[in-house]
């Protein structure tokens, strides 16, 4: 089989983010499989990398493991910032939005359909809904993997914002989005062959909207060899605990922000050279975060091209995010090292697969969170179950030859059975 796999924003790669990782994981699946692999690449005309990495670098990666690359800029930016301004056109995107409004990738759309075909692609995999838009008019049968609804990023900011100026000003557009974007998810989801989400939560919201055929697809990691690979704390050494995610992410800054208030905990159980904390992500952070930031035990390292050897060095990674957003993929790629996770049960929505003191603690609060922390710091033996916890439920459910296989597999049976629901 020839697949095709259709991304925007940016080529697949292991290290620049985790919807980034999980493309990456199944192009590197199809490729371990023998399978000849057509990367396409929607990207905006000055491309953007969040690690700082340029195009040609990241595609000459993805040559040197075997597969095509064929970049597409998108005008779907400037189709946005062209868009009619008067009062008029701006009421009528408020009360009655179009496809083009709420997914402007749609104007790749011809584009994207040419190079597949050009390519000869068997079958498709799409990645998340803008690649989703623009593949509307490819005639190979398509095999969608989408992660976060589209209207929800557009709400959590928009609430996290309020009551800023800005933010009411913005009112109107959300309240239009959190109208129109479901029926153009599920419209969209229907016109593949197969399709599911990374979380088993939104797959569910999905289902529940009319996209029934919506499957869980469980999120690929690659391996980064077990719990045996990771650190092994010295009795009277400070507890070394990680926080990882660029600081302009949603989910990362209220993760932020819980965790400030779990600090007090820390500090009061651990003593002040009791415990150290790692923040790894690049940006710097808005406003109103500087009592973490700036904690005696906090340190800042900006982005790492290698997030694995600091889940390897670490004792714990706490994932404190409380917004039910998405699947966290530095969850299970802590499973794959086998390192002990501390995080909210927020998070368990979207990954069913997380068990309390089986695989992580999942805790309900600032002051829950840190009490796990402590508990891990004080009992090397919960630590180790952890690690062993978390180690068997990677290869049993995430690694590649299970996770990445199940897309493979969707994308063997729609090349067989070509789409019936083509535009």
């Amino acid at each position: 089989m020839h697949a095709g796999v259709v991304i925007a924003g940016g080529v697949p790669n292991p290290v620049s983010g985790g919807g980034a990782l999980t493309a990456y994981t199944v192009v590197r699946r199809l490729l371990d499989d023998g399978r000849r692999v057509t990367v396409f690449v929607l990207h905006d005309p000055v491309y953007y990398d969040p690690a700082g990495a340029d195009m040609t670098s990241r595609t000459a990666h993805l040559l040197e493991l075997g597969a095509e690359v064929v970049p597409i800029a998108s005008g779907a930016a400037s189709a946005v910032n062209g868009a009619d301004r008067g009062l008029r056109s701006r009421v009528r995107r408020a009360v009655s939005p179009q496809l083009a409004d709420l997914g402007p990738h749609v104007v790749d759309a011809s584009h994207v359909a040419a190079a597949v075909d050009d390519a000869g692609c068997d079958a498709v995999f799409v990645y998340h809904f803008e690649a989703l838009a623009a593949s509307r008019g490819i005639r190979a049968p398509r095999v969608a993997g989408v992660g976060d609804p589209s209207h929800l990023p557009v709400y959590y900011r928009w609430r996290e914002s309020l009551p800023s100026r800005e933010a009411l000003r913005q009112s109107l557009r959300v309240q239009a989005v959190m109208r129109g974007q479901p029926k153009v998810m599920v419209e969209l989801l229907e016109e593949c062959s197969a399709y599911g989400a990374f979380a088993a939560h939104h797959a569910a919201w999905l289902r529940a909207r009319g996209a029934r055929r919506c499957e869980y697809y469980r999120t690929p990691v690659p391996d980064l060899g077990g719990p045996d690979a990771g650190r092994r704390r010295i009795a009277g050494e400070p507890l070394r605990i990680l926080l990882l995610g660029h600081l302009r992410g949603i989910v990362t800054l209220n993760g932020l922000s819980v965790f400030g208030e779990a600090l007090p905990v820390l500090d009061r159980e651990l003593g002040p050279d009791g415990f150290v904390v790692d923040v790894v992500g690049g940006y710097e952070p808005p406003q109103g975060f500087e009592s973490v930031l700036h904690h005696p035990a906090v340190r800042r390292h900006g982005h790492a091209e290698d997030a694995d050897a600091w889940l390897k060095s670490t004792d714990v990674l706490v994932v404190p995010t409380s917004i039910p957003l998405g699947v966290r993929v530095r969850i299970i790629t802590a499973f794959s090292a086998g390192t002990p996770v501390v995080t909210h049960t927020a998070n368990a929505l979207g990954i069913p697969e997380l068990e309390d003191r089986v695989n992580a603690l999942v805790r309900r609060s600032p002051a829950e969170i840190a009490a796990g922390i402590v508990e891990i710091a004080r009992d090397p033996a919960l630590s180790e179950r952890l690690r062993r916890g978390a180690r068997a439920t990677y290869e049993r459910c995430f690694q590649p030859s299970v996770a990445a296989q199940a897309i493979v597999d969707r994308l063997d049976e729609a090349a067989r059975q070509p789409s019936a629901h083509l535009v």
